[in-house]
């Protein structure tokens, strides 16, 4: 199932793409697993803390390349200090990169398939005092649009592709242990 449920992955991530839609990587495979949201809410993202006027989380996405990333967007004041801001994310500081004068990215390092349900822990500071903590995961990503097929269908089907493509991972790495 795991390769199946990989390729049925690489055809959506072409639809999301419009890319070489005549020739996808799943034509003619079967046997690819259903989606299901079952346990999939046990992926809700927590957040902790207030907002202030300095320095916030404004957003998680997940980055889609040959392997995943998430991205944590902040959003300073335009009188804060940048170099007042401190994000680690489970516990290793990150570099940022800037997205306009007052929004910055921060991302996680690479996600292996078998770590998608990994909830990962980010930790704003502000001059060593105001903190946020967000606990984000690929799954909490797959969470917030696997039912917006009315917003956007590719990305829709791609999000239930990914989850079934990480299930089947870890389900294969577990019967390669047993």
């Amino acid at each position: 199932t795991l390769l199946k449920d990989m390729l049925v992955y690489g055809a959506a991530a072409q639809k999301h793409q419009n890319y070489d839609t005549e020739n996808l990587v799943d034509e003619d495979i079967k046997g690819a697993t259903e989606f299901s949201a079952e346990g999939l809410d046990s992926y809700k993202p927590i957040l902790d803390a207030k907002e202030n006027d300095f320095a916030n989380i404004k957003s998680a996405s997940l980055w889609f390349d040959y392997t995943n990333k998430l991205m944590f967007k902040i959003q300073i004041a335009e009188d804060a200090n940048i170099d007042a801001v401190k994000v680690t994310i489970d516990g290793k500081v990150t570099e940022y990169t800037r997205l306009s004068d007052t929004v910055y990215a921060f991302y996680t390092d690479d996600i292996f398939a078998t770590d998608f349900g990994k909830s990962f822990e980010v930790v704003l500071t502000y001059d060593g005092g105001y903190k946020q903590t967000l606990k984000y995961s690929v799954y909490s990503y797959v969470l917030s649009k696997y039912n917006k097929q009315n917003e956007n269908q590719y990305l829709s089907l791609l999000v239930k592709a990914l989850y079934n493509y990480g299930q089947s991972a870890v389900n294969y790495n577990k019967a390669q242990v047993s």
